[in-house]
Protein backbone atom coordinates (compact mmCIF):
# COMPACT_ATOMS: atom_id res chain seq x y z
CA UNK A 1 0.00 0.00 0.00
CA UNK A 2 0.86 3.33 -0.66
CA UNK A 3 0.80 6.69 1.24
CA UNK A 4 -2.87 7.67 0.65
CA UNK A 5 -4.55 4.59 -0.41
CA UNK A 6 -7.20 4.85 1.79
CA UNK A 7 -10.91 6.94 1.98
CA UNK A 8 -11.88 9.91 3.56
CA UNK A 9 -15.03 11.16 4.62
CA UNK A 10 -14.95 14.67 3.28
CA UNK A 11 -18.47 16.84 3.66
CA UNK A 12 -17.92 20.40 2.15
CA UNK A 13 -14.31 21.42 3.59
CA UNK A 14 -14.57 19.18 6.81
CA UNK A 15 -13.04 16.14 7.22
CA UNK A 16 -14.82 13.85 9.23
CA UNK A 17 -13.15 10.67 9.20
CA UNK A 18 -10.18 8.72 7.60
CA UNK A 19 -10.81 5.06 7.24
CA UNK A 20 -7.46 3.38 7.85
CA UNK A 21 -5.79 0.30 5.41
CA UNK A 22 -2.80 0.13 7.69
CA UNK A 23 -1.18 3.39 6.32
CA UNK A 24 1.93 4.26 8.22
CA UNK A 25 1.73 8.36 6.87
CA UNK A 26 -1.13 10.12 5.94
CA UNK A 27 -1.67 13.11 3.54
CA UNK A 28 -4.96 15.15 4.13
CA UNK A 29 -5.94 16.20 0.75
CA UNK A 30 -5.49 20.18 0.43
CA UNK A 31 -8.95 22.31 0.54
CA UNK A 32 -9.79 20.67 3.98
CA UNK A 33 -10.59 23.07 6.38
CA UNK A 34 -11.76 21.44 9.08
CA UNK A 35 -10.53 18.03 11.01
CA UNK A 36 -13.66 17.25 12.99
CA UNK A 37 -13.80 15.08 16.00
CA UNK A 38 -12.55 12.01 16.11
CA UNK A 39 -11.50 11.95 12.37
CA UNK A 40 -8.31 9.80 13.33
CA UNK A 41 -9.83 7.68 15.57
CA UNK A 42 -9.37 4.13 14.03
CA UNK A 43 -5.56 4.68 12.62
CA UNK A 44 -4.24 2.89 15.54
CA UNK A 45 -0.87 2.37 13.11
CA UNK A 46 -0.54 5.85 12.15
CA UNK A 47 3.32 7.03 12.63
CA UNK A 48 3.09 10.74 10.36
CA UNK A 49 -0.41 13.26 9.25
CA UNK A 50 0.52 16.01 6.84
CA UNK A 51 -1.54 18.41 7.02
CA UNK A 52 -2.31 21.35 4.02
CA UNK A 53 -2.06 25.01 4.98
CA UNK A 54 -6.18 24.98 3.98
CA UNK A 55 -6.79 23.25 7.46
CA UNK A 56 -7.77 26.03 9.97
CA UNK A 57 -9.30 24.07 12.78
CA UNK A 58 -8.40 20.56 14.57
CA UNK A 59 -11.83 19.61 16.60
CA UNK A 60 -11.06 17.86 20.23
CA UNK A 61 -10.60 13.91 20.64
CA UNK A 62 -9.39 14.38 16.18
CA UNK A 63 -6.38 12.26 16.92
CA UNK A 64 -7.80 10.31 20.16
CA UNK A 65 -6.25 6.66 19.61
CA UNK A 66 -3.64 7.12 17.39
CA UNK A 67 -1.05 4.91 19.53
CA UNK A 68 1.65 5.00 16.74
CA UNK A 69 1.49 8.81 15.96
CA UNK A 70 5.07 10.51 16.54
CA UNK A 71 4.50 13.31 13.82
CA UNK A 72 2.17 16.17 13.13
CA UNK A 73 2.78 18.23 10.34
CA UNK A 74 0.66 21.13 10.35
CA UNK A 75 -0.05 23.44 7.52
CA UNK A 76 0.48 27.24 8.63
CA UNK A 77 -3.06 27.74 8.29
CA UNK A 78 -3.95 25.71 11.47
CA UNK A 79 -5.49 28.51 14.33
CA UNK A 80 -7.45 26.72 16.92
CA UNK A 81 -7.16 22.61 18.88
CA UNK A 82 -10.00 21.24 20.22
CA UNK A 83 -9.69 20.30 23.63
CA UNK A 84 -7.92 16.59 24.06
CA UNK A 85 -7.02 16.97 20.47
CA UNK A 86 -3.97 14.74 21.00
CA UNK A 87 -5.04 12.77 23.10
CA UNK A 88 -4.32 8.60 23.58
CA UNK A 89 -1.07 9.52 21.39
CA UNK A 90 1.31 7.48 23.28
CA UNK A 91 4.28 7.43 20.73
CA UNK A 92 4.05 11.40 20.54
CA UNK A 93 4.31 11.67 24.01
CA UNK A 94 7.09 10.18 24.43
CA UNK A 95 8.72 11.71 21.28
CA UNK A 96 7.64 14.91 22.94
CA UNK A 97 9.56 13.76 26.26
CA UNK A 98 12.94 13.53 24.81
CA UNK A 99 12.57 16.77 22.80
CA UNK A 100 11.30 19.02 25.98
CA UNK A 101 13.06 16.54 29.04
CA UNK A 102 14.49 18.84 30.88
CA UNK A 103 13.95 22.72 31.54
CA UNK A 104 16.80 23.95 28.49
CA UNK A 105 15.69 21.76 25.64
CA UNK A 106 12.23 22.66 26.40
CA UNK A 107 13.15 26.32 25.66
CA UNK A 108 15.44 25.49 22.61
CA UNK A 109 12.09 23.82 21.34
CA UNK A 110 10.02 26.64 21.91
CA UNK A 111 12.22 29.26 20.53
CA UNK A 112 12.93 26.83 17.48
CA UNK A 113 9.25 26.33 16.91
CA UNK A 114 8.14 30.07 17.53
CA UNK A 115 10.81 31.06 14.70
CA UNK A 116 10.10 28.40 12.10
CA UNK A 117 6.23 29.45 12.01
CA UNK A 118 6.76 33.04 13.46
CA UNK A 119 4.07 32.79 15.79
CA UNK A 120 4.63 32.43 19.55
CA UNK A 121 0.47 32.36 19.88
CA UNK A 122 0.53 29.50 17.87
CA UNK A 123 3.04 27.76 19.21
CA UNK A 124 1.56 28.53 23.05
CA UNK A 125 -2.15 27.43 21.31
CA UNK A 126 0.23 24.01 20.72
CA UNK A 127 1.66 23.53 23.99
CA UNK A 128 -2.39 24.61 25.94
CA UNK A 129 -3.51 21.32 23.35
CA UNK A 130 -0.67 19.52 24.15
CA UNK A 131 -1.46 19.58 27.94
CA UNK A 132 -4.80 19.46 28.10
CA UNK A 133 -4.70 16.00 26.17
CA UNK A 134 -1.97 14.84 28.70
CA UNK A 135 0.72 15.32 26.01
CA UNK A 136 3.03 17.51 27.95
CA UNK A 137 3.16 18.22 31.41
CA UNK A 138 3.33 21.43 33.56
CA UNK A 139 7.36 21.98 33.44
CA UNK A 140 7.28 21.02 29.66
CA UNK A 141 4.50 23.23 28.94
CA UNK A 142 6.34 25.99 30.63
CA UNK A 143 9.64 25.98 28.85
CA UNK A 144 7.98 26.06 25.56
CA UNK A 145 6.14 28.92 26.30
CA UNK A 146 9.12 30.70 27.74
CA UNK A 147 11.43 29.57 24.38
CA UNK A 148 8.37 31.00 22.22
CA UNK A 149 8.90 34.65 24.21
CA UNK A 150 12.79 34.25 23.48
CA UNK A 151 11.91 33.03 19.75
CA UNK A 152 9.91 35.85 19.02
CA UNK A 153 12.39 37.99 20.23
CA UNK A 154 15.19 36.99 18.23
CA UNK A 155 12.89 36.80 15.24
CA UNK A 156 12.37 40.54 15.80
CA UNK A 157 15.81 41.11 16.47
CA UNK A 158 17.12 39.65 13.10
CA UNK A 159 14.47 41.61 11.20
CA UNK A 160 16.00 44.75 12.48
CA UNK A 161 19.48 43.63 11.98
CA UNK A 162 18.88 43.22 8.52
CA UNK A 163 17.23 46.82 7.63
CA UNK A 164 21.04 48.24 9.06
CA UNK A 165 22.94 49.51 6.49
Amino acid sequence: MGVNDLNFEIRGNRLDKVIDDGEFEIIVPDGVQIIGNRAFADCTDVVRVVLPDSVKDIFGWAFAGCKSLEEVELGAGVKNFGFCAFSGCEALKRVLEKVTGNVIMGVLTGALVTAVIQSSTATIVLTVALIGAGVLNLKQAVSIVMGANIGTTVTALIIRLSDIE
